[in-house]
């Protein structure tokens, strides 16, 4: 087996799979208040820049940054650059689902 068929396997098998819709709910529900409402944004806007979120939101730029970074963690945003600045990405939201409270 070559070197960089046996680090792509071992990076295949260190990665967690992604959460379903229902695990993503119960992160959404433990972060704080700024990350839900940039979440909430993101879910009604589209897919949008940190820049246009800190405008549409009225929040600090550090809060913004801070709830996204959280967000990203727990694996409700997901990230894309822009094509024509680099430097700037683009934030969607991840599908999430509530779970059938019964």
């Amino acid at each position: 087996m070559s070197k960089k068929s046996e680090a792509e396997s071992a990076a295949s098998s260190t990665e967690e799979p992604r959460p379903l819709p229902e695990q993503r709910f119960h992160r959404l529900s433990d972060l704080s208040p700024s990350a839900k409402f940039v979440y909430k944004v993101l879910c009604d806007e589209g897919a949008l820049t940190q820049d246009a979120i800190t405008d549409r939101t009225l929040l600090p730029k550090r809060t913004v940054r801070y709830a996204l970074a959280k967000l990203d963690q727990a694996d409700l945003v997901e990230q894309r650059p822009c094509i024509r600045d680099a430097r700037t990405q683009y934030y969607s939201p991840r599908p999430i689902e509530r779970p059938d409270t019964e």
